[in-house]
């Protein structure tokens, strides 16, 4: 398996946090959870190294909201509210990303496309059992060397698979607009 490790440039949505980090979004797991926090914020997950996390800005200006075990540090920003990254109850020597959050540092004007990647599913609603299911197969992977990989991965469905290629999002909406009673 070829590496695509690239570096990215992550932050929130004002701008005033912002972070690089060095990832392989085509290779290594992506992740979609199911539990509320995840699902109520559309975070999209990928671990990475501390090593290769750099806060860049905003330190400040970041906020800490633990809940449930008080493991998990879900930093968010105080002006716009949006947790692109935090340190997770099952990884916490690791960085978690929102992939939904991140920009390719030669390209900084364009977000990661998260249409083409895969994911794995994550069973946050019962994050117990699902940890024990993940921390067996992580050791049967270890003894065998054989690394686990789901029988199937996901992929999001692209706006357009749904919406019309040539459909203009301002008009319609603008339509809408002057249609309504």
């Amino acid at each position: 398996m070829d590496s695509a490790r690239r570096v990215y440039i992550g932050g929130c949505h004002c701008g005033r946090v912002e972070f690089k980090v060095t990832a392989d979004l085509v290779n290594d797991r992506n992740g979609i959870c199911n539990c509320t926090s995840c699902t109520m914020k559309g975070f999209i997950h990928h671990h990475v190294k501390k090593a290769d996390f750099f806060l860049t800005k905003g330190y400040d200006d970041l906020k800490l909201y633990k809940f449930g075990t008080l493991s998990a540090e879900h930093y968010f920003c105080s002006y716009c509210g949006v947790e692109s990254f935090y340190r997770s109850r099952s990884d916490p020597d690791e960085w978690d990303v929102n992939v939904r959050c991140l920009r390719d540092a030669e390209r900084p004007d364009q977000l990661v496309d998260i249409y083409g990647l895969v994911y794995w599913l994550n069973d946050g609603d019962n994050w117990d059992a699902s940890q024990a299911i993940r921390d067996n197969r992580n050791k049967e992977a270890k003894q065998t060397g054989v690394p686990y990989r789901p029988a199937k991965l996901w992929r999001l469905i692209t706006p357009t698979d749904v919406v019309p290629r040539d459909l203009d999002v301002t008009v319609e909406f603008r339509k809408s607009w002057d249609d309504s009673p």
